[in-house]
């Protein structure tokens, strides 16, 4: 059975052999594509066809076992690990489950071998290769006869980088070891007592406990001289936090009195940090305490000005950013009124001018099927044309086709029979290089298509002009 792994790797005996390996949160899973050992067409295939993407992930995959390995059995495995899958961190080739157990099978003999030349024997050999110790250290911690959990323990002094145990940490306790069990040296190193602390410690009577314990005190009255908090302040945040999160909520300006009400409303530290960089208060986060919503939703739902309510409603409903939502609430668009727009193809700029225009959803569906854009369609609106009347334009007989002939768009075409306008005579405005909305004006200012030209001529525009034909 090959070495066990933890951390991302522990789902590991899910996957089959022939199971590509993919990162997947904080674990792993399939890729769904199998690959079998040996060379094949397939394989070359996908080697000539992987993508850049394919390519970072792959290494990613192979990059987080190797740091698993370091982190589970130390350098020495962690280096073979790199070796054995060079491949794939250097070129990107896909990970199998299989060859995950192969690496950890090889990892295994080596450190066996390893342990082995060094004296050790069956059940040491496994108790050390469980721990993931270095010969060296397995022999000092046989020596002093630690237990197989208080191995594992030893081991894991090395993979944190104890600072006291990179002083070689157990022969610090020889003078002291026949009074503590090795497995109690342990504690001691972890809470990072020194044996002259220890042996006082002992000399005064104290037990392991209340060694341990002193230290801690040691240890937390300066952390609070180092964070500038007293323990006065340290006691008003209570047993909710501890002595850090005290610290950085006092220099996030933080009183404990909201600090515990924001508890009480499950936010989290970090949640209340943020919120203070954002400079988001206790009044504006309250109102979205258990509505299901990150902290970083709920600071742009506060940046934005949305309410709980409607964050969480246009969350739920829609998808559009806070941002987009908090317009879509100033144009008076629930969740729903908005979707009937979106889902309808238009897009969200098109949505608020459309609302804008009080053009509904249906409306401007129905525009849009006659050839309306949506700028059209508001002006359409605006200018009291229901759906109905552009429909019957567009569908009745003989109305239409003379304005459509001409190149006018529907709604030209509309507004042009509603002046009583023949296409022909609009068009010989438009022929002459005058815009529609010039074309409109002439009309019903009385003018003629030369007029017009010979104003324009003079410089004039066409409202100046209307108003030299009126004063003449």
């Amino acid at each position: 059975m090959p070495l066990p792994i933890s951390g991302t790797f522990k789902d590991l005996s899910t996957l089959a052999d022939s199971d590509r390996v993919a990162l997947s949160g904080d674990g792993i899973g399939k890729t769904g594509v199998t690959q079998e050992y040996g060379l094949s067409m397939d394989r070359l295939t996908d080697w000539a066809t992987r993508s850049p993407t394919d390519i970072q992930n792959n290494q990613a995959v192979a990059q987080a076992f190797v740091d698993q390995i370091k982190s589970q059995y130390g350098f020495r495995a962690a280096n073979m690990a790199s070796r054995e899958l060079s491949s794939q961190l250097a070129d990107g080739r896909p990970l199998t489950a299989g060859r995950i157990r192969q690496t950890l099978a090889e990892i295994e003999g080596e450190l066996r071998t390893n342990l082995s030349a060094a004296g050790l024997k069956g059940q040491e050999i496994d108790a050390s290769v469980n721990a993931g110790l270095s010969p060296r250290l397995a022999v000092e911690g046989i020596k002093l006869a630690f237990t197989d959990e208080g191995l594992k323990q030893y081991g894991e002094l090395r993979v944190l980088k104890h600072s006291v145990f990179e002083k070689d940490s157990a022969s610090v306790f020889k003078q002291v070891e026949k009074r503590f069990t090795p497995d109690e040296i342990v504690k001691l190193i972890r809470a990072n007592v020194s044996a002259s602390d220890a042996e006082a410690g002992l000399q005064a009577g104290q037990s392991l406990d209340t060694i341990i314990s002193s230290k801690h005190g040691q240890v937390e009255k300066q952390r609070m001289a180092e964070g500038g908090i007293s323990r006065t302040e340290r006691e008003d945040y209570g047993s909710g936090f501890d002595l850090n999160q005290c610290i950085a909520l006092k220099r996030a300006k933080i009183s404990p009195v909201v600090a515990k009400a924001l508890l009480g409303a499950k936010f989290t530290v970090g949640d209340m940090l943020s919120a203070a960089r954002s400079n988001v208060t206790l009044p504006q986060l309250a109102p979205f305490a258990g509505k299901g919503l990150q902290i970083d939703e709920i600071i742009q739902a506060v940046e934005h000005g949305l309410s709980a309510t409607d964050a969480v409603a246009f969350k739920k409903l829609t998808l559009l950013t806070f941002a987009q939502a908090a317009e879509a609430v100033e144009l008076k668009l629930t969740p729903e009124k908005a979707n009937s727009y979106l889902l309808k193809g238009f897009t969200f700029e098109q949505m608020k001018e459309l609302a804008r225009g009080g053009v509904d959803a249906n409306s401007a569906d129905g525009f849009r099927k006659l050839g309306y854009s949506v700028e059209d369609a508001v002006q359409a609106v605006k200018q009291g044309v229901k759906l109905g009347v552009a429909e019957n334009f567009a569908y009745g007989a003989g109305l239409s086709g003379p304005y459509q002939a001409a190149g006018f768009t529907p709604h030209q075409g509309l507004t042009l029979l509603h002046l009583g306008v023949p296409a022909d005579q609009a068009r010989s405005f438009i022929d002459k290089g005058f815009s529609f909305e010039e074309t409109v004006a002439a009309i019903k200012g009385g003018m003629k298509p030369e007029m017009a030209e010979a104003f324009r001529g003079m410089g004039l525009s066409m409202e100046a002009g209307i108003r030299k034909l009126n004063q003449a």
